[in-house]
């Protein structure tokens, strides 16, 4: 192992089995601060927010939880609005743990012109609302596990 490059390395540790950790464990290594390269900001409302996108979820989740499992278990639907529950399943010396969460987007936006005071309906510009809101779920569902959970204010 010590002439192996970090490439080799790497699919040598992977390789391994590793013994499952304690929920309590999971959740202490997952609550530790993210590394700042990760994180991304937004305005909201006139805040600036910092967050974690999902994409970098799943490596942080292979790398301490490996077996976990995201699945959809609602999804509901208004004329303007669209509500899903996910579950994140992750194994553990315990057994299997589980945190639900809530996601929800906007389906239709509707503004008012200001100079003809017409109502006008579109769709939401910015991605595709089932996905977003399945991304909230999933973040929330992580942050339950402690992954990312002060990035809403939260110990």
């Amino acid at each position: 192992i010590a002439n192996c490059d970090e490439e080799e390395l790497a699919a040598i540790v992977l390789a391994r089995p590793v013994a499952a950790l304690s929920a309590s464990d999971i959740t202490q290594i997952l609550s530790r601060p993210l590394p700042p390269k990760i994180l991304e900001t937004k305005k909201l409302g006139g805040a600036k927010i910092t967050f974690i996108s999902w994409k970098y979820l799943p490596i942080i989740l292979d790398k301490y939880c490996r077996g976990w499992c995201w699945e959809i278990r609602m999804i509901n639907t208004t004329e303007d609005r669209i509500f899903l529950v996910g579950r994140l399943t992750v194994p553990s010396a315990d057994g299997l743990i589980y945190r639900e969460a809530t996601g929800t987007e906007c389906l239709k936006e509707y503004k008012t012109d200001t100079v003809t005071g017409e109502v006008i309906e579109r769709e939401i510009a910015y991605g595709d609302p089932s996905s977003n809101a399945e991304s909230m779920a999933f973040r929330r569902a992580c942050s339950k596990f402690g992954l990312g959970l002060y990035l809403y204010g939260g110990k």
